[in-house]
């Protein structure tokens, strides 16, 4: 039990700060009900006191060693839960925080010893946080405050401060084959093109987190990706494709003939909750007009001339 000892108090060194204190009872703080305080506790100041990036000395005689893994890669979540569920050689204990490509807008708080794995839902990426956000459009001076200067250091284009960053301890390991096993799992280049739309589709094998009790910005392209679904649905069985000849009416018992020359059209100055029409039609008199939808009472076939 020496060896424990000694890893376990240099081990302090790795603390990330998150924030997500737990009390004494184990719960987490924001997990209580009367918690209604949905500012603290998910603030992060990730205080990385191990940003060197090289291995510690954790009594090196039990051949005890550590290092800490930073990448700026989503892990795919099934290549990922497949190396933990085996567990990696060596590997004792693994702690920091990591990015999964289908959970993109939070960050996972990486807390593992031996083959027990928990990947806990932490708060969100500073990144995808619109309170932050918004602070800082409305209060540029904020810029200059120190906290938020060591924030916006862990910044890289495009996706912020999104990253892995987990500090490895085990026995006789060696760093570059425990970084390629977990290379392995992150996502490839041709991954990476797909986006964060598409990664949302991965299998996860994870265990699913608890909903955070404020907005963030996951909530916000979920209410969007429904909303295209819908208009997805409404465009999927069109009648008429471009160059099909086509009557509108134009005024009660007015019909006009044309061409239907755009199908999902939208006026330059329409307003987002406005929906987009079905189809922009070239009417012979040269005019330009839209059909808001594809019905009879609007649009028909051109009776043959």
């Amino acid at each position: 039990g020496h060896a424990h000892g000694k890893e376990k108090k240099k081990d302090n060194h790795h603390n990330h700060g998150h924030g997500h204190g737990k009390d004494k009872s184990g719960e987490n703080d924001c997990a209580k009900k009367d918690c209604t305080d949905h500012s603290h506790s998910h603030s992060h100041s990730h205080s990385h006191s191990h940003a060197s990036g090289h291995a510690h000395d954790h009594g090196s005689h039990y051949g005890i060693s550590s290092f800490v893994y930073k990448r700026r890669k989503p892990f795919h979540p099934k290549r990922l839960y497949d190396l933990l569920d085996k567990g990696i050689d060596g590997v004792l204990r693994s702690k920091g925080y990591s990015w999964l490509a289908t959970r993109h807008n939070r960050m996972s708080e990486w807390n593992n010893a031996g083959k027990l794995f928990r990947i806990e839902g932490g708060g969100p990426w500073f990144d995808s946080n619109i309170r932050f956000k918004m602070a800082l459009k409305q209060h540029p001076q904020l810029m200059e405050q120190p906290q938020v200067k060591d924030i916006l250091k862990d910044f890289v284009k495009p996706w912020g401060d999104r990253r892995q960053e987990v500090v490895i301890i085990g026995v006789g390991i060696e760093e570059e084959k425990v970084s390629a096993l977990l290379d392995a799992c992150l996502l490839t280049e041709e991954e990476m093109k797909a986006g964060a739309k598409a990664w949302k589709q991965y299998p996860d094998p994870l265990p699913q987190w608890q909903k955070l009790p404020f907005e963030y910005e996951e909530e916000k392209e979920e209410e969007e990706d429904a909303k295209k679904a819908m208009e997805d649905a409404r465009f999927r069985n069109l009648r008429f494709k471009v160059g099909d000849r086509v009557e509108c009416c134009v005024a009660p018992e007015k019909w006009a003939p044309g061409k239907v020359v755009k199908i999902k059209y939208r006026g330059a100055n329409w307003p987002t909750n406005r929906p987009t029409a079905p189809y922009q039609i070239e009417l012979d008199t040269g005019g330009m007009i839209f059909a808001p939808f594809d019905d009879d009472r609007v649009i028909r076939t051109a009776a043959s001339s």
